[in-house]
């Protein structure tokens, strides 16, 4: 007996109704009949064959990518964050495709980062990377990104924690609270934004320690 190639595909899916699918917690399901338009393939749990929506995506990509676009566009804060928790959260994994693709891709990686370097915003970024990559060699346990510093800064009000000179259009240094040589994490919640007199006056002292020095900015 010679099954049609329709038959096959059904006997090598198993037929389970809507209603079951739902109650298993599944977002498909599959009938073994063909859709309005004869397409025997899987439904979503809303009733839409996986097929026609493959179909719909093609025939109105423009219109789609335009509504993607618009939606980037207006929730940059939102992609920023899930992207900073993604990376945090695969930290491994992120930093094994990097050399992985540098080592495939050096002279493009290097133009790249040559390129990306020149951006006044990326400033922050290559601090916290070195700072990290410091660490890392050092083996001292935490990392820290921008993002981190950012939101540290802006709880201070943009000021020194130190002395509290205005430091939102003026340069600063990312200090570790507890120095890592004297066994201080690289986490977060270890770092504080002070000026560049400040921090180099507290240089590898404890900050409280220093703090007590009663040093003052000139």
């Amino acid at each position: 007996m010679t099954l049609k190639c329709e038959e096959v595909f059904v006997e090598e899916r198993k037929v389970i109704s809507r209603s079951e699918a739902r109650a298993l917690g599944l977002n498909r399901y599959f009938t073994g009949k063909p859709c309005k338009w004869g397409h025997v393939a899987e439904r979503r749990i809303e009733g839409k064959c996986v097929e026609c929506v493959k179909e719909d995506i093609i025939k109105n990509a423009k219109i789609y990518t335009e509504r993607a676009s618009l939606w980037q566009k207006n929730n940059k804060e939102r992609i920023k964050l899930w992207r900073d928790k993604n990376y945090r959260e695969n930290l491994e994994i992120h930093r094994e495709k990097s050399r992985k693709y540098k080592k495939e891709n050096p002279e493009i990686a290097r133009k790249a980062m040559a390129k990306w370097k020149l951006k006044q915003e990326n400033r922050e970024k290559l601090r916290a990377w070195w700072a990290n990559r410091r660490a890392r060699k050092s083996k001292i346990n935490g990392s820290f990104l921008k993002s981190d510093v950012d939101s540290i800064f802006q709880s201070q009000n943009f000021q020194c924690a130190a002395c509290s000179v205005d430091l939102k259009e003026k340069k600063f240094h990312v200090d570790h609270i507890k120095p890592l040589a004297k066994g201080g994490s690289n986490w977060p919640w270890n770092l504080q934004i002070l000026c560049p007199q400040c921090n180099m006056s507290k240089s590898s002292k404890d900050y409280e320690e220093w703090k007590a020095s009663k040093f003052k900015c000139e």
